[in-house]
C-alpha cells in the first residue's frame, strides 16, 4: 500500500508544470533586472552597476544567484527557471 503512494507522488512530480505561477519573458525579465540590482554587491560585482539585462543574460543571473545568493538567491533563481 505504501509504494502505491509514492509511485503516485512520483508521478505527479514528474509532469511538466503549466501553472499560473510560470512567467512570462517580461515578468522574468523584470525580476531579473530587480535581481541583479538587489544582489548587485553579492553575485555581480564584476559587472557594470548599470549593465542592460536581457533575456540572453538569463542563465548568468540565474548562476550568479544560485553560487552567490544564499538562501533567498537561490529561491529567485528558481522563480526565475519556471
Amino acid at each position: 500500500m505504501q509504494t502505491e503512494v509514492v509511485q503516485r507522488r512520483v508521478s505527479t512530480q514528474e509532469e511538466p508544470s503549466t501553472t499560473s505561477s510560470d512567467l512570462t519573458d517580461e515578468a522574468r525579465l523584470r525580476t531579473a533586472r530587480r535581481a541583479f540590482r538587489r544582489f548587485h554587491a553579492q553575485c555581480f560585482w564584476y559587472l557594470r552597476a548599470d549593465l542592460e539585462i536581457t533575456l540572453a543574460d538569463l542563465p548568468m543571473i540565474v548562476d550568479g544567484l544560485r553560487k552567490n545568493g544564499g538562501h533567498s538567491g537561490f529561491l529567485l533563481a528558481a522563480k526565475l527557471c519556471r
